[in-house]
């Protein structure tokens, strides 16, 4: 092998990953380097593209600490169901028992408004007093309730749902204890707190999402996402699902260059679970003369980007190509390549070691 080699550089010129590799049919058949014309894909194209499973944005919810304080027990764990408006944790605040205090104090303050108004308004009525002084009683009794509707307020932003208002109201006497509840009907996928721990206001507690409708997320090449369509249908084999899609991104994402489709799964896919990683299958109508089809032994690897040798007058040509689609031992390509080229499909270890001999690529 090491004098094939020899043989093979001595009769190649320099050469970088884009130029031309001269070779003559004795070296060529030296190196067991055959052709093939490249096939032209011209029939709806299946594309397998691995996928995350997401939920999506609008059945997703982060319960959170609406108030400083320390979680005092967890009713559920991570996997279990809830219902809309059950008990998730509780904490204990010492903030929130202030705002509790304020708010009966805001209550005793305007029942003696109340009473106030009431009494002066018989007794001007009777005209007993003068209207002025039933104005500032009046003055009183509308600041008190403000200040009444203030500290209301204040309880439903600490997350207090007005029955518990109501309870505490009713009862009259300040726990320092909130019931943190699901917003929505689902399965906690997260649960972010342990019995014990001090949280501060905006904490993450927990994560709830509606598994009923679930995404896919499909990073898949340029040349692919520019033929995808919205509904486009998308297939799993396994677990079997499909969908449609329903956005086609419009940037390209650096850490795998490439675009981001989005389908929506059709709901109630029970054997799908948020994070999990799928082999989806779509479809799309190539134009003429876009993908060819390839062996896999074609492929090479210059500068860590496949490429496939074209076959020219003088010899072979390194030639950057896009795979869009395996299957088995054939490959999907886009590249700039024509229906009638040939490009080489053994001896191509040989062809890519005179590129690396020369500098020319890794």
């Amino acid at each position: 092998m090491k004098w094939l080699m020899m043989f093979l550089l001595c009769g190649a010129g320099s050469v970088g990953a884009q130029e031309e590799l001269s070779l003559d049919a004795a070296r060529r058949a030296a190196a067991g380097i055959r052709s093939e014309t490249l096939v032209t894909v011209d029939d709806a194209l299946p594309i397998r593209l691995p996928a995350r499973v997401a939920v999506p944005n609008d059945r997703l919810r982060v319960v959170s600490a609406r108030v400083p304080g320390i979680v005092e027990i967890l009713e559920v764990g991570e996997g279990e169901p809830v219902a809309a408006g059950q008990v998730l944790a509780r904490i204990h605040s010492t903030d929130l028992a202030v705002l509790e205090s304020d708010h009966l104090s805001a209550m005793a303050r305007f029942a003696l408004a109340n009473a106030a108004m009431t009494r002066d308004r018989d007794l001007h009525d009777q005209g007993i007093i003068a209207r002025r002084r039933f104005e500032d009683t009046q003055a009183q009794w509308r600041e008190a309730q403000v200040a009444l509707d203030h500290s209301r307020t204040s309880l439903k932003l600490a997350g207090l749902d007005p029955t518990q208002i109501q309870s505490l109201e009713r009862i009259g006497r300040t726990t320092g204890t909130l019931s943190i509840t699901s917003p929505i009907a689902g399965v906690v996928l997260t649960q972010s707190v342990t019995a014990g721990q001090q949280v501060a206001v905006a904490d993450p507690l927990y994560t709830v999402g509606d598994l009923r409708e679930l995404w896919l997320e499909i990073h898949a090449p340029p040349a692919v996402a520019a033929r995808v369509r919205l509904k486009d249908r998308v297939h799993i084999a396994q677990p079997p699902a499909e969908g449609e899609i329903i956005a086609v991104g419009r940037q390209i994402h650096s850490a795998d260059q490439g675009v981001l489709l989005r389908a929506r799964l059709t709901p109630n896919a029970p054997t799908l679970l948020p994070g999990q990683f799928v082999e989806t299958m779509l479809e799309i109508r190539p134009g003429q003369g876009e993908f060819y089809e390839v062996r896999g032994a074609a492929l090479v690897y210059l500068d860590n980007k496949p490429h496939v040798f074209l076959e020219t007058a003088a010899g072979y040509r390194p030639v950057p190509v896009t795979v869009v689609s395996e299957t088995g031992d054939r490959r999907i390509i886009q590249g700039a390549l024509s229906a009638t080229d040939k490009v080489a499909v053994a001896g191509v270890a040989s062809l890519k070691a005179m590129v690396s001999g020369l500098g020319g690529g890794k």
